[in-house]
């Protein structure tokens, strides 16, 4: 496993569902915690191993949330969408939309976050080496 994030999404029982997203090889795997079952892998570079995700916050009903992905020379940012169990103790879809692939960088990311900047929506900073 090359790194991890965990989300917890709160639903109206007393256990929230809580998804960890993992970086093996090139893909991107999606676990749920409390039932510790694989939800789904995703294939999100061809060759290159995933060193980094940085996920951000939820849209206001939290079906999906931004993830950047970065590897090697490479960033990708991606929607992840959930779809839970009316109860909200299950996840019953999960989709990964690519939504931007930066240039190629002359040097490896070795971080990257996303930044609340005003009159901008979005802004990633890079740490390259």
């Amino acid at each position: 496993m090359e790194r991890a994030c965990l989300h917890e999404y709160p639903g109206d029982n007393i256990h929230a569902l809580r998804l960890v997203a993992a970086g093996t090889g090139s893909e991107l795997l999606v676990y749920e915690v409390g039932a510790a079952r694989l939800v789904a892998a995703f294939l999100v570079f061809d060759g290159v191993r995933v060193h980094g995700i940085e996920p951000r916050g939820g849209s206001p009903d939290c079906s999906s949330h931004s993830l950047a992905v970065f590897g090697e020379r490479r960033v990708k940012l991606f929607s992840l969408g959930l779809r839970v169990s009316a109860d909200g103790s299950d996840v019953s879809d999960l989709l990964l939309e690519l939504d931007q692939r930066l240039p190629g960088f002359d040097h490896w990311v070795l971080d990257a976050r996303f930044l609340e900047v005003p009159r901008l929506l979005l802004s990633l900073s890079l740490s390259l080496s």
